[in-house]
């Protein structure tokens, strides 16, 4: 019987210490949900991007520990679907990471780094280069 106690002693114990580390992860998601407004500036000089003024709604996704970044951008003061990115978030580095393609397949890597209510972010191609760099603002919702 007290080896019963103790294993359950022990479980309790462990749960005990990961649930503020849980509950740290889920109010840092919960900061990220909403809308954010700023800027995605093109690196590269004279090729086929264009700065822009842009919309980013961020949400859960429903499956764990995946946060959508739906990417629009501002035309004419309309939003414009860009496409969504589904990213993963780290709590120790306060950022979101995820990954796009190319038409030709290849890898696109998307980071922002969570500042209060700012998100900085860069656009790398395969090569590591940076694309654009961006920065928004969490919306007053």
């Amino acid at each position: 019987m007290k080896e019963k106690y103790r294993l359950f002693k022990l479980i309790l114990l462990t749960i005990g210490g990961l649930l503020p580390a849980l509950m740290a992860v889920c109010q840092s998601e919960t900061k990220l949900e909403g809308t954010w407004k700023g800027t995605s500036l093109c690196r590269v000089k004279n090729g086929p991007c264009h700065d822009e003024q842009v919309v980013y709604h961020i949400s859960k996704d429903g499956k764990q520990g995946v946060i959508a970044v739906q990417m629009n951008k501002l035309v004419s003061g309309q939003e414009e679907i860009m496409g969504t990115v589904n990213c993963s978030w780290e709590e120790n580095t306060q950022s979101l990471k995820g990954t796009t393609y190319t038409r030709s397949n290849k890898p696109l890597s998307w980071l922002f780094r969570l500042s209060g209510k700012e998100l900085r972010g860069t656009l790398r191609d395969d090569a590591g280069e940076i694309i654009r760099d961006i920065h928004v603002k969490r919306d007053a919702d």
